[in-house]
């Protein structure tokens, strides 16, 4: 996992709350259509509002949201998967909270400088340690 990967937590929250009322905007359409009342006379055609057809595009609305639900799930199990305590928060503060490094360095005790290079040196020894 990378940090460009974590960093977009928040940013794949907003796309899938976006997504969720395009979804939900698609179901709740009404299309149209022109039925028959009935096979005997007297028969007339009317128009009759056939509601939860939605657009084409729901099912590639449904996989795009599945797409970035799963990824913030792997990113949510990556950062829980963390032993290490301070790296744990560090990294659930500022990715999956969204607080700033000076918010995230002031809830931990740290200096902005020393949270920095703990997050960046967290990530940096995980590309070296990934084979």
């Amino acid at each position: 996992m990378t940090k460009q990967r974590v960093a977009q937590y928040k940013k794949l929250q907003c796309e899938i709350e976006m997504l969720e009322e395009r979804i939900a905007d698609s179901r709740n359409s009404a299309e149209y259509d022109m039925v028959q009342s009935a096979s005997n006379f007297p028969f007339s055609k009317k128009p009759v509002i056939v509601k939860g057809m939605g657009s084409k595009s729901l099912p590639k609305l449904l996989e795009r949201r599945d797409k970035r639900i799963a990824e913030c799930l792997a990113i949510e199990d990556f950062i829980n998967s963390i032993e290490n305590g301070i790296m744990w928060q560090l990294l659930t503060r500022r990715y999956i909270e969204g607080m700033t490094l000076q918010e995230t360095a002031d809830k931990v005790g740290y200096s902005y400088v020393h949270t920095r290079r703990l997050i960046d040196n967290f990530f940096e020894k995980m590309i070296h340690d990934d084979p």
